[in-house]
């Protein structure tokens, strides 16, 4: 098999074409802004779904707490019908 050679010129412009392709600091530092944007966002969902969490667990618990109360008179009352009480 025959081997392909390569000139000078074409070897720079290989090597140029990947530096061309690389990411710039400039480009790093554009990244590293977006990803921080993207953080301080998912910050702020977070804090309103813990609130929003703790709200409806608020809710769903003094729902409860209400039910419970109502089935505890109701069977005091027939306790008290029967003569258990």
């Amino acid at each position: 098999m025959k081997e392909e050679q390569i000139s000078n010129n074409e070897l720079a412009a290989m090597v140029k074409r990947g530096f061309d392709e690389t990411a710039t600091k400039a480009d790093l530092a554009d990244v590293k802004t977006d990803l921080m944007s993207v953080k301080t966002d998912l910050v702020g969902v977070e804090k309103r779904l813990t609130q929003r969490i703790e709200i409806l667990e608020h809710r769903v618990l003094n729902k409860h707490s209400t039910r419970i109360d109502i089935l505890e008179d109701n069977m005091r009352q027939v306790k008290t019908k029967l003569g258990i009480a």
